[in-house]
This record gives structure tokens, C-alpha cells and sequence, in this order.
């Protein structure tokens, strides 16, 4: 049962980055969304956020850091 489940997940997440591959040659913007959902996955998860990620291609090089000060 387990496996079978594995399976179907597999499948699933193939399909989901069949679609996003798809849909990042149509609006590159896809991928700074994607990007900020991990940036605040790990903001909830309270895992070091790296200096100067900034989801924007082609950006100046300026960075919001999202971080949690104490």
C-alpha cells in the first residue's frame, strides 16, 4: 500500500513539473512565485534564509531578506 502510494505521488509531482516547466517558457514569473513560496517555507521552518537571495531574475543585486529579529 505504501509503495503504491509512493507511486502515485511520483506521478503526480511529475505531472505538477510537466505543467511548470510548461508554464515558465510562457511567464517566467512562475518561478519567482515558486521562489517565494520556498523563502517563506523556510522562514516557517526558522531555517537560515543565505544573504542576498533575491527571487528576481535580472534584478540589481539589492535583496529583500525576510528573517525573524529577536
Amino acid at each position: 500500500r505504501i509503495a503504491k502510494q509512493k507511486e502515485l505521488t511520483a506521478a503526480a509531482e511529475a505531472a505538477a513539473n510537466a505543467a511548470l516547466a510548461a508554464s515558465v517558457s510562457k511567464d517566467p514569473n512562475v518561478l519567482v512565485s515558486k521562489c517565494l513560496d520556498i523563502l517563506a517555507q523556510m522562514e516557517k521552518d526558522k531555517m537560515p534564509i543565505p544573504a542576498g537571495v533575491s527571487c528576481w531574475p535580472g534584478g540589481s543585486g539589492t535583496a529583500v531578506i525576510a528573517g525573524n529579529a529577536k
